[in-house]
């Protein structure tokens, strides 16, 4: 597999393997025809499977958020395939006080 798409799906994949995600079967797959593109597929357990791809050279950042974007589609059909809830990643608990004040948990708080 082409180097930086494995770098940017390292951190992504890391995410789909914690509590309420799932696991693709991973496939260096090849599908696009650009020489200034990456590309693989992604495959769920009932055989459905998506490609994914990124350009060449860009910063690893935008690498890794245009992925994220196609890699969180595959999640969310993986997971209604899988009759999961499709709200991956998932949000965090969110508390009586910021629902009545209409926002989340954490807004607000200085990181």
């Amino acid at each position: 597999m082409e180097r930086e798409l494995a770098a940017a799906l390292e951190p992504i994949l890391s995410d789909l393997g914690k509590p309420g995600g799932v696991q693709p079967e991973l496939r260096d797959e090849p599908w696009r025809e650009d020489p200034q593109t990456a590309s693989a597929f992604l495959y769920a357990s009932d055989g459905s499977g998506q490609g994914i791809s990124i350009d060449l050279g860009l910063p690893a950042v935008t690498q890794v958020v245009a992925l994220a974007d196609q890699v969180q589609d595959w999640a969310v059909e993986a997971l209604w395939s899988l009759g999961r809830a499709t709200n991956w990643p998932p949000c965090g608990p969110m508390s009586e006080s910021s629902v009545e004040q209409g926002r989340s948990p954490d807004a607000g708080q200085a990181s």
